[in-house]
């Protein structure tokens, strides 16, 4: 590659940025459905806002285990780039399972309808919940916080957005940043057995500038090299 053409490429590159500029931006809705379950037999309410899986017992009465979303708007909330905000709820039903298996974990699909400086827009994203079971019997986790039956302990992954966009040359992505349990924001939502337990899904919305040259002024850039190797080409010859 000439040095021309390296350095017409570093330019290029050096377009992305990190600063965000200070936009107007407003959450219009929420909404996720559960895509899929990693494991788990009997599972019923794939592509809904609440999946469930495994037999129920008498004791758990006979529900089975599960996760379900609520998102919080509308009513739509006003957030800034950078602020951590109140996104959903996370319910999740934990109940012994008489027969099969539970699930190790969940996709959500969440869709977002936001407004960004008076431009409607929707982004789908999508999060892994991942969910340790345990067999309900001492010796418990490390992390058990009650007497027994043991503890169940549920974490997220965030996985790449299906459909971020760019609005006035930012790309807006929206990232999971943890449970409000009793007033605490932690990384893992612990939950007692034979209980349905609720969460508070905090998120924070981020942009990064992509400032790539418009299509015309990289045609006209190839065009000069072009003319450029021409002349080059002539005065060889």
């Amino acid at each position: 590659m000439s040095s021309m053409m390296k350095g017409l490429v570093g330019a290029v590159a050096l377009g992305w940025g990190l600063a965000a500029s200070a936009a107007v931006i407003s959450g219009d809705s929420v909404s996720g459905v559960w895509t899929s379950t990693i494991g788990g037999t009997s599972v019923n309410g794939v592509g809904t806002s609440e999946v469930r899986w495994g037999t129920g017992t008498s004791g758990g009465g006979f529900e089975q285990s599960g996760l379900e979303f609520e998102g919080f708007a509308p009513p739509a909330f006003n957030v800034n780039v950078g602020d951590v905000f109140d996104l959903g709820a996370l319910n999740h039903f934990n109940f012994p399972i008489a027969s099969g298996t539970a699930a190790a974990g969940a996709n959500l699909a969440l869709t977002l309808g936001l407004t960004v400086d008076g431009v409607a827009q929707s982004g789908v994203f999508s999060y892994q919940f991942l969910i340790e079971e345990t067999p309900n019997v001492a010796p418990c986790p490390g992390f058990q916080q009650t007497g027994t039956p043991c503890d169940d302990r549920i974490t997220f992954i965030n996985l790449i957005g299906a459909d971020s966009f760019v609005i006035d040359g930012e790309l807006y992505t929206i990232s999971l940043q943890g449970f409000l349990v009793n007033d605490a924001l932690v990384d893992e939502f612990i939950t007692e057995e034979n209980k349905a337990s609720r969460a508070i899904l905090k998120a924070s919305i981020t942009s990064r500038t992509v400032d790539v040259p418009e299509p015309g002024t990289l045609a006209l850039l190839g065009l000069g090299l072009l003319g450029l190797g021409a002349r080059r080409m002539a005065k060889r010859s």
